[in-house]
């Protein structure tokens, strides 16, 4: 089983990502508070936060006011996370725009809420793979047999339930056993 820890913080400001990064961090790692600085926190070229000298696999997420980090040990491979508020959007456009054909017809069958599914699973699938979303929009279909996949490649996609009005999904190794435990986080914590 490989674990995973989903944290999340409600209330979130700008600015506070790398403090609450090392925060979740320092937490997973199970050591003191303060120990780490923001010096170990990088980013990819394409701007994804990892950990300089740490074991950790990091996907950072955030929408509105919710601030959602994901974290395993770095042998278990690598992660994707996306959280969206649902809110209205012109979804059919989007999706006529960025989705595959079959993502496309998924939408329309499902309608928002689908469109939601769909863009939050793409957004971890492209965390994970460490690409700007530009290059994965329409190259990797997120749909499978008229559901949502749950496999792309050698990323395992699921959804994680953060309750209504919130969308959320992450991208794992396919060949991890998950243990997903959550934490929240509050904001006199951060």
């Amino acid at each position: 089983m490989s674990r995973y820890t989903l944290y999340l913080c409600r209330g979130y400001r700008n600015g506070q990502t790398i403090p609450l990064l090392l925060q979740c961090a320092e937490d997973f790692l199970n050591i003191e508070r303060g120990s780490l600085d923001a010096s170990c926190v990088l980013r990819t070229g394409y701007g994804k936060p990892f950990f300089s000298g740490l074991p950790v696999e990091v996907s950072v997420s955030h929408t509105g006011s919710l601030f959602a980090v994901l974290i395993t040990g770095r042998e278990n491979g690598p992660v994707g996370l996306d959280v969206q508020a649902v809110r209205s959007a012109d979804y059919r456009r989007l999706a006529g725009r960025f989705f595959t054909p079959q993502e496309q017809r998924y939408v329309e069958e499902n309608g928002e809420d689908g469109f939601f599914c769909i863009w939050t699973r793409k957004e971890a699938l492209t965390k994970y793979l460490g690409l700007p979303l530009a290059k994965t929009l329409r190259r990797h279909s997120v749909v499978s047999d008229s559901r949502p996949a749950e496999q792309v490649e050698d990323a395992q996609l699921f959804h994680i339930d953060l309750g209504s009005g919130i969308c959320a999904a992450a991208a794992v190794q396919a060949s991890n056993k998950v243990e997903l435990c959550r934490k929240e986080m509050n904001e006199k914590q951060s």
